[in-house]
């Protein structure tokens, strides 16, 4: 976080804009670091599942919904992003789960990501296993349901 902060800041001092993109699962300390410096935050919120959390995104969820809850208090620009990934987060009871943690963190837009196979070169390139290499991209109906189900709680709008 520090060397983040002293380039973030770096950039700042130069006019140019600084954002931050993260999943939230850091302590909060090293927020702190580098908000000075930031701009706007994108965060994006994969799972209110436990279970896939922990076992399948290995990220730990308490630690996530507190610091989305912080960061909405800041005077930051705070971008939430849901990346839509099937056998993830695409089913009703998931979004509604995940509509569910937003609301309690005061959340009020989100923005649909759908899932895409954009990184199985770069996956590929590293000699990393892709677990989502087969996994064919989001129907477009898929992406409509979520932005129906989620749009009873906030202002939704997709990106590409």
């Amino acid at each position: 976080a520090e060397a983040v902060a002293e380039l973030a800041k770096i950039l700042q001092n130069k006019g140019i804009p600084v954002l931050l993109d993260t999943a939230g699962c850091v302590p909060w300390s090293r927020f702190e670091a580098v908000l000075p410096f930031v701009d706007t935050v994108f965060f994006d919120w994969k799972t209110s599942d436990p279970t896939i959390m922990s076992e399948r995104i290995r990220g730990d969820l308490p630690l996530i919904k507190e610091n989305l809850a912080r960061l909405l208090r800041t005077d930051k620009n705070i971008h939430i992003r849901i990346p839509l990934i099937p056998a993830i987060n695409t089913t009703e009871e998931a979004l509604t789960a995940i509509a569910a943690d937003l609301r309690e963190v005061g959340a009020k837009t989100v923005a649909l990501l759908p899932f895409h196979r954009l990184a199985v070169g770069k996956y590929e390139a590293m000699g990393i296993p892709y677990p989502y290499r087969d996994t064919p991209p989001l129907s477009a109906d898929t992406l409509r349901r979520a932005a129906e189900l989620l749009s009873k709680d906030f202002t939704v709008y997709t990106e590409k």
